[in-house]
């Protein structure tokens, strides 16, 4: 795809809004749609994840090959439970990934979700770590400033595994 795609809504929360919201047919019919000059090869391969767009200022600039995972923080984390846990820094996730998700604003102050290509959630969030469980705790702005490495619980729908090799890598790189 030569040309530039440039809308004036957020072509990106559409998108993603887009690729979750149905089988993969009706997602090639939406993007020939919103991208009449992609050829079906491309479309075929947006809808099965296996090139993701990259966005710079609400334009589509190029695609790239997908990753087997991806941050994906409006993806549906019932049915996951712990997997796994694994040490990070709360910084480098913040650094990577920006300020954390909602949570219960008890037990966890922040959870990250991500999903593979097959749309198995994942989550990595922090477990009673902050004075928001316990109050002599670290504060919690304070907790996801730190780069000292914190052992973090891993949710998901599936084994974890792969994941977490993915994540150490990404947040090393």
């Amino acid at each position: 795809m030569s040309n530039i795609v440039k809308m004036n809504v957020d072509v990106e929360g559409l998108f993603n809004w887009c690729m979750r919201a149905g089988n993969e047919d009706s997602i090639v019919s939406w993007l020939s749609e919103a991208f009449p000059s992609a050829d079906e090869s491309l479309l075929r391969e947006l809808a099965q994840w296996k090139k993701i767009p990259v966005f710079e200022n609400n334009e589509i600039v190029r695609f790239e090959e997908s990753h087997p995972f991806r941050y994906s923080p409006l993806s549906r984390v019932n049915g996951t439970t712990l997997k796994d846990y694994v040490k990070l820094a709360p910084a480098a996730l913040v650094e990577k990934f920006g300020r954390s998700e909602e949570t219960d604003g008890h037990k966890t102050s922040g959870e990250y979700t991500f999903e593979d290509n097959d749309g198995n959630v994942f989550t990595v969030y922090d477990w009673k770590c902050t004075d928001m469980y316990e109050s002599d705790g670290i504060p919690v702005e304070q907790f996801w400033r730190s780069w000292e490495l914190v052992e973090f619980h891993v949710g998901g729908s599936s084994l974890a595994v792969d994941f977490i090799a993915w994540l150490k890598k990404e947040l090393s790189a």
